[in-house]
This record gives structure tokens, C-alpha cells and sequence, in this order.
């Protein structure tokens, strides 16, 4: 399978879990910052994986658009998930 084709899917799976409703934001804080830390690593791995193709030299603006953008928009739920975890108030209305 493509990159491409695991982030649509991730994307999807998100969607799939934000749309559901709960009770609380602690399970879909949990799932989004999962999905953000697999889809981390899976870009890393990727990285990883261009890094060893010999038969093509990628420039900086291939990195950039191959490698660096989905890396940031893949961990872009990490910040946020952390932060509402530490910034939440248990049994106060409004907090996780």
C-alpha cells in the first residue's frame, strides 16, 4: 500500500471517530492522539524507507513535499490532545 493510500485511510478513520457521539472527550482525545503518534512514526518510516532508494536523488523541495508536510500535518494532533489532557479539570463542567 501506498503512503498515500494509509493517510486517506487515517483520515477517514478520524473522521469516522469524530463524527461518533460520546459521552465524554477522553475516548476521542485517546483515539486522535493514537491516530497522530501511529501516523508519526508510519512518516518516519517512510522517511526512512526514500532514504534507501538509490536509483533517484530527491531535492529539497521533494523532501519537503514527500516527507516534511506529511510528518507535520501527521503530528498535528499531538500538541493538542496533550494539551487538553493537562489543561482538564475532571468533574468541572466544560473540562474532559
Amino acid at each position: 500500500m501506498t503512503p498515500t493510500l494509509i493517510h486517506f485511510g487515517g483520515v477517514l478513520f478520524e473522521s469516522l471517530f469524530v463524527l461518533a457521539p460520546w459521552s465524554s472527550a477522553w475516548p476521542i482525545g485517546i483515539i486522535l492522539g493514537v491516530c497522530g503518534l501511529s501516523g508519526l512514526i508510519y512518516q518516519i518510516y517512510v522517511i526512512l524507507m526514500q532514504r534507501k532508494i538509490d536509483f533517484a536523488s530527491p531535492d529539497w523541495l521533494d523532501w519537503a513535499l514527500f516527507s516534511a508536510a506529511p510528518a507535520l500535518c501527521a503530528g498535528r494532533p499531538l500538541p493538542v490532545e496533550l494539551s487538553r489532557f493537562v489543561q482538564a479539570k475532571p468533574g468541572v463542567r466544560g473540562g474532559l
